[in-house]
Formats: C-alpha cells, structure tokens, sequence
C-alpha cells in the first residue's frame, strides 16, 4: 500500500506555496506551483505585488518569453503561508506580462519541464515545472522542443528563484505529510513528515515534450 497524503488542509512548516498564473487570451488559464522556505517574511498583498514585479522585471523572464505565445499572458501570482491550516491566499494585482512571440503555440497539453534538485535525491527531493505556450517555431522535431529555449526556460525559473531569494524566500522542493505504508514487497514503509528541502540547482534534463492532458480541458 503507497504512503497516501495525510487528510485535511495542506499544512508544511516553513513553507510559502508560490503560484504562478497563465492565461490564454479569452480562453483557457493553468498555474505552475512552486514553494518556498518562509522564515520570517509577512505573507499578504505587498508581498504578491513585490514578487510579480520582480519577476516580470527580469531579463530573464523577458528572454523567456519571447518563446512564448502573445495570446499567452502570466497575469499574477498567488502567495500562501502554509505553516497554518486555512490560511488566506493573497493575488498580485501588479502589471503582468505577455508572451512576445507572434506566431503560433504548440497545444497547451505540450510542456518543456524544468527539473528542480535539492542536496538529496530520490522521489519526494526533486521537482518539476511544467512549462507551457511555448512557440511552434521552438519544436525541433515531434517529440522535443530547442535546446536553446530550454537554456531559456532554466533561466527563468532560476530568476525567479533570485527574485524570490532576494525577499529571503528562496525555493524549495515541498514535502506534504504522508502516512504509513507498505512497500510492494510488504514490510512497512514509515510515515513521513511534511518538510521542506532547498533547491540547490535547476536543469532541463532533457528537451523533450512532455505533458500535461488537463490543460486541455473536458
């Protein structure tokens, strides 16, 4: 039996959820879901319009983004103390950024990933960021993407995370609280705490397409 999460609101000591919100124009919207290590900063309003202004003023997210639809808008992001239960999430309601590119996306089920590594490995110490709207133009062959637009995207993740470093909020790879088990072989597979691990480094591992069917819709 798999270690199934522990019931009830999310809740991960030093630990603020980090969303980032995209949209098509007039159409369809998805988030990447990134964490980072909360110590000591307040989590509100300021705080949201502080991160997204940093973010879309970096040359690296204005590098990335000219691989990107401009009918794809990062229109804000969404911050979240998770070391309480049921805590208030607050949106960013600074200026947001579109895509540059001018021609044609690839399906919003397509996705360039970005791997996030901490100081250990295994399953539950590693991350992955989803990327999508990415430029037709940028799909080399039909199962990878340019590797010179997933240098791209490694850069952007690795600017938000010196964005959000700079607040003394730099990412980590979230753990939920997970209960007991049993591994396939049958001998116990001990619960494990809800905790947070720094990412120490970003890579595209490699660049193929990967995918994420939802965000096609029903």
């Amino acid at each position: 039996m798999p270690r199934l999460p522990t019931k009830g609101p999310v809740q991960i000591p030093n630990c603020m959820e980090l969303k980032l919100s995209w949209g098509l124009t007039g159409g369809r919207s998805w988030m990447n879901v990134l964490h980072c290590r909360l110590t000591s900063a307040t989590v509100n309003q300021a705080l949201a319009n502080q991160i997204m202004t940093g973010i879309t003023g970096s040359a690296a997210t204005t590098a990335f983004l000219a691989h990107v639809g401009n009918q794809v808008n990062f229109f804000s992001v969404r911050v979240k103390d998770l070391r309480q239960p049921n805590l208030a999430e607050f949106q960013s309601n600074a200026a947001g950024a579109l895509g540059t590119g001018a021609t044609a996306i690839v399906s919003l089920n397509d996705a360039l990933v970005v791997t996030l590594r901490t100081a250990k490995s295994g399953q539950g110490f590693r991350g992955r960021v989803y990327l999508a709207g990415i430029l037709q133009a940028d799909q080399t062959s039909p199962t990878a993407f340019d590797t010179a637009v997933g240098g791209l995207a490694k850069n952007f993740i690795d600017g938000i995370n010196s964005v959000t470093g700079g607040l003394s909020l730099p990412l980590v790879v979230a753990q939920r609280a997970l209960n007991a088990g049993t591994h396939s072989d049958g001998s116990p597979w001990a619960a494990r705490p809800a905790d947070v691990n720094d990412v120490v480094s970003t890579e595209v591992t490699n660049a193929r397409i990967d995918s994420q069917r939802r965000r096609l819709g029903r």
